[in-house]
């Protein structure tokens, strides 16, 4: 949806490896499959009934020297190869097992996941089995 971003200092640790840029996926989980299918076969019709305004925030709030990416995947598939050194998702609890296969996928690739949202926020034992890093309550 949207990327920013500049080169960080050379010597930051929390860098990628790759071009020296620290870079954020924002993660806004679909509900089901039938409109994950929707999407891969290509259909435009399918529209976020609650567009992830939470997640443009949070990237609005991010340092400028981050690059920014945010997917909503009522819109867009989840692209699990693109280079990125944190995965910040939110769920509410309709999406939660969505979330969760989701961070799963991303860990397993060694990649820091942060979960948030309602569910994360009333459930966060259970989103922490999941994450690197739950954020209660409200983030923005």
């Amino acid at each position: 949806m949207s990327s920013r971003g500049n080169e960080r200092a050379r010597g930051d640790e929390s860098q990628s490896k790759e071009e020296g840029i620290f870079r954020i996926e924002f993660i806004y989980p679909t509900r089901n499959r039938l409109e994950r299918r929707y999407r891969a076969e290509g259909s435009k019709n399918r529209k976020a009934l609650f567009p992830p305004l939470n997640l443009c925030l949070l990237a609005g709030l991010t340092p400028p020297d981050v690059e920014v990416s945010i997917t909503d995947e009522n819109n867009a598939a989840i692209d699990f190869d693109k280079p990125a050194d944190l995965v910040a998702i939110t769920s509410m609890s309709c999406t939660a097992p969505r979330m969760y296969a989701i961070a799963d996928a991303f860990r397993r690739r060694g990649i820091q996941v942060v979960l948030g949202g309602s569910h994360a926020s009333v459930l966060p034992d259970e989103a922490g089995q999941h994450a690197d890093a739950v954020a209660i309550g409200e983030a923005d």
